[in-house]
């Protein structure tokens, strides 16, 4: 990959690219991710570069009703990664998810880039005499607020592979997965941090995880490629974190709240 015909790639009067507007250039330079070979007048690139744009790209997405952005903006907003929230709620306290899902209420970030998908069954709220009623109340408040948010209600006792299946279809699109665990806090900055960690610090990992470990994040690509050797998404997780720690594909979410 080069940074040929990218409308960001910042040239000088004889045509050569002395920058980026993008601000990405000099930190892959500095990563030895960019070099620049003698009969090229622009930099080639030994990892992708999400912000490469061009002309008919412009054209598209910087039509005049979108005056109000600069293309830049438009750009990086295109790039911030999106998120599937799985919460497998097994628990005989409702207390537990209410807990998970206040704190994804407070999460500091474009409600449009999430989906939350609440996965129990009929047994678990009969068991702890919640009615139904509640959690499609709790389920529209959400809503209301702004948030994409699926009521996944079973019947019936699913193997973990069904279930898995069930719940990670409804968010097959979103960049990354998020698997929570029934009295889970989202720290309110993780989506924020991690979009740092993949767009500012240009850093390329395959699980976040929280100290608890009841929080798990993982790009959707990487899940899609290991789930089948193992059918379970828990023993998944389980099974990438020792590669990902040894090669340093790993991160611990920063849990202030």
């Amino acid at each position: 990959m080069d940074c040929t015909n990218c409308i960001f790639a910042e040239v000088d009067d004889n045509g050569v690219q002395a920058g980026c507007r993008a601000s990405r250039l000099h930190k892959y330079i500095k990563l030895n991710l960019a070099y620049r070979t003698e009969d090229s007048n622009f930099y080639e690139l030994s990892k992708l570069c999400n912000m490469k744009r061009d002309e008919d790209w412009l054209e598209t997405k910087c039509h005049p009703k979108y005056d109000q952005y600069d293309a830049l903006d438009i750009a990086k907003m295109e790039t911030e990664p999106t998120f599937g929230i799985i919460i497998y709620d097994d628990s005989l306290n409702s207390r537990d998810i209410n807990t998970t899902l206040n704190s994804i209420k407070d999460i500091n970030y474009n409600k449009n880039k999430y989906t939350i998908v609440w996965s129990v069954y009929e047994a678990t709220l009969k068991n702890r005499g919640a009615p139904l009623i509640d959690a499609v109340s709790c389920v529209q408040d959400l809503k209301l607020a702004g948030h994409k948010i699926w009521l996944s209600l079973h019947k019936n006792a699913f193997n973990i592979a069904a279930r898995d299946k069930e719940c990670f279809s409804k968010v097959r699109y979103a960049s990354h997965w998020v698997k929570m665990a029934h009295g889970a806090c989202m720290p309110k900055d993780t989506f924020n941090d991690i979009n740092n960690s993949i767009n500012d610090k240009l850093e390329t990992k395959v699980l976040f995880e929280n100290r608890d470990q009841t929080i798990s994040i993982v790009p959707s690509s990487v899940a899609q490629m290991k789930y089948l050797d193992y059918n379970d998404y828990e023993l998944m997780v389980d099974g990438i974190k020792g590669e990902a720690k040894k090669n340093n594909l790993y991160t611990m979410l920063h849990e202030t709240q």
